[in-house]
């Protein structure tokens, strides 16, 4: 339902966003991969507020995608650039120059917040994440914000957002009471999972 729900808005909001609002353990990390995979989209950029968050969007790309799937996993975040899929945003061009570049379907980049606004593309000072911004880099086919209310809605992390060009932007978050309070997203871009959705559903689960 989540992904459908998504899809549906994205088809027919140019630039749509969208709001998983849902519990832990629901499954967004699975479900945005899903979603990325149904839209066929070719570049996913995420941002994390939570760079341990890294780990699990790894663990699902590692599980249930990999590099047959077509699309290769980006990152230079501590805690997973050393893992057995990650590539370096150098590794990855090259790899789109290889002779097998046609079973390359696109990229997963993974970058934390942090980074990106330490960027000298983003008013940082350091020269990273070139890609991602519009002036140097591409555009996006969806932008996928996780954990969305943690420390997202300062001046500085909404100006940096401003400088990635793209289609679609995912929000994704447990507890993302600011951005309903200020009324961010009108009610057919929520999808809502919450707990007493998920004790409601258990309670009423048909065993046979």
């Amino acid at each position: 339902d989540a992904v459908q729900s998504a899809y549906d808005y994205f088809k027919s909001h140019e630039k749509g966003e969208f709001l998983w609002n849902c519990k832990p353990r629901f499954g967004k990390t699975l479900s945005a991969y899903d979603l990325c995979r149904r839209l066929d989209v070719t570049n996913v950029l995420i941002v994390t507020n939570r760079p341990a968050i890294a780990n699990s969007w790894y663990s699902d790309y590692e599980t249930f995608f990999g590099p047959q799937s077509g699309y290769l996993f980006v990152s230079s975040v501590d805690g997973i650039k050393d893992r057995k899929y990650v590539l370096s945003r150098e590794e990855y061009v090259n790899k789109l120059n290889d002779t097998d570049s046609e079973k390359i379907k696109g990229c997963i980049e993974f970058v934390s917040l942090q980074d990106l606004k330490g960027s000298i593309y983003f008013g940082g000072r350091y020269d990273k994440l070139e890609e991602v911004s519009a002036e140097h880099g591409l555009t996006w086919d969806v932008l996928i914000i996780d954990e969305a209310h943690e420390g997202v809605d300062t001046y500085k992390t909404d100006t940096a957002f401003n400088h990635i060009r793209r289609k679609y932007t995912l929000h994704l978050s447990g507890t993302p009471f600011k951005a309903l309070a200020n009324d961010k997203f009108p009610e057919n871009a929520i999808y809502n999972w919450t707990y007493a959705d998920e004790q409601k559903k258990k309670r009423d689960w048909d065993n046979s």
